[in-house]
């Protein structure tokens, strides 16, 4: 099947873990025709967004890429809050796809993929979007003038021509039908996932690391992840790790931190050295080896990496579930509020009251059913 990707209403970042590159990489490795169309606009670790130049190339994966340049509309800023690139339509035609999957809601592009659909109607067709209150119509100029005026009319023109449109979670689904007037028919949830590691691959990294940390094997491991700013509550992480005293519990932090955070946070992980262990910064590939040494992944805020947590066999140790994780059985997750909480949680994990392997098949069990890209990318498929 010759399947193209449209990341036109976002960024595209080569050699990420992002579902955008993810699943690309599957279907090419069942072996089918990939292509991906982007857009110029990437993230960088600094979380400030950048413009590359057009161009073709392959990823790291050998599948092509074709960089679009936009189409100017008055200034930059403008210019990409509308999304309108060249040559679009002549790109889908060369390459005759018989599947396509737009990544995002949010572009005037849109209608070019319409308009090819509508010439070949045998074409399949599905979008997904990761757009929520949080995330995109933060103010009122942009809610209702740019996404209910803008982009909706264009999504709402596309409706009859997709099969699906894809949600990640419970708030982008809200966002969909109280902003887009998406009907509940037209909707599925698509959660972020991961692949698994099968049971051979698993325990090797997780015998692997566990040794190159010097991790006894009744020690219990917990990550805590991400770009480490005052919202991710790291110091009462580590603190909460401290004030629970439990003999066998470590902790791992991976990740940047910020400089408002970063020499009170060293100076406690150097005073417990023993029990925490600072890795730096780790791309997604080793990150992802790395928490199958975890045996529970710790966050105050919502993360991404959860579901790869989940994905490795952690237990998840979270906030409450209206920051993303509410369609997660609650039997898989222990939510917290305050560090008394989880200073609690660490307690009973340490004395055995709560059965780690347990947990941690649950959480394993769920992530092969609902969160495996490779089982979820045939079910879109199929």
């Amino acid at each position: 099947m010759k399947i193209l990707h449209a990341m036109l209403s976002c960024f595209y970042i080569d050699c990420y873990n992002y579902q955008e590159n993810t699943l690309p990489k599957i279907m090419n490795d069942l072996g089918h025709d990939v292509l991906i169309v982007a857009s110029t606009e990437i993230l960088c670790e600094n979380n400030q967004v950048e413009y590359l130049e057009a161009s073709r190339y392959n990823n790291e994966f050998g599948i092509p890429v074709i960089r679009v340049p936009y189409k100017k509309i008055i200034n930059n800023r403008l210019t990409h809050k509308i999304r309108a690139y060249k040559g679009v339509y002549e790109i889908i035609e060369n390459f005759c796809p018989d599947f396509i999957m737009f990544h995002g809601s949010s572009a005037y592009e849109l209608n070019t993929f319409i308009k090819y659909v509508k010439n070949h109607p045998n074409v399949r067709f599905i979008l997904d979007s990761h757009a929520s209150m949080t995330n995109s119509g933060t103010n009122w100029i942009s809610r209702n003038i740019l996404h209910k005026r803008f982009y909706k009319p264009i999504l709402n023109k596309a409706l009859p021509y997709l099969e699906k449109v894809y949600y990640i979670g419970t708030s982008e689904a809200d966002f969909l039908k109280k902003i887009y007037r998406i009907p509940d028919s037209k909707l599925e949830l698509f959660p972020l996932g991961d692949s698994i590691f099968d049971d051979q691959e698993y325990y090797k990294q997780r015998k692997k690391i566990r040794e190159e940390l010097g991790y006894k094997d009744d020690d219990i491991v917990l990550y805590h992840t991400g770009k480490l700013d005052r919202n991710k509550k790291t110091l009462e992480i580590i603190n909460a790790v401290v004030s629970a005293n439990q003999k066998n519990i470590k902790l791992c932090i991976v990740g940047g931190m910020t400089e408002d955070v970063s020499l009170v946070v060293m100076q406690k992980i150097e005073e417990y050295h023993n029990k925490i262990r600072y890795l730096g910064w780790m791309n997604s590939t080793n990150l992802k080896k790395y928490l199958c040494a975890a045996d529970a992944y710790v966050q105050f805020s919502y993360s991404s990496t959860f579901q790869t947590a989940l994905c490795c066999r952690c237990i998840g140790i979270t906030t409450d579930p209206s920051n993303g994780y509410d369609y997660i059985p609650d039997s898989i997750i222990f939510y917290i509020m305050t560090r008394d909480d989880l200073v609690k949680i660490i307690e009973k994990i340490g004395k055995g009251e709560i059965d780690i392997n347990k947990q941690k098949e649950l959480s394993y069990a769920y992530a092969k059913e609902s969160l495996d890209y490779n089982r979820l990318v045939k079910k879109i498929l199929s």
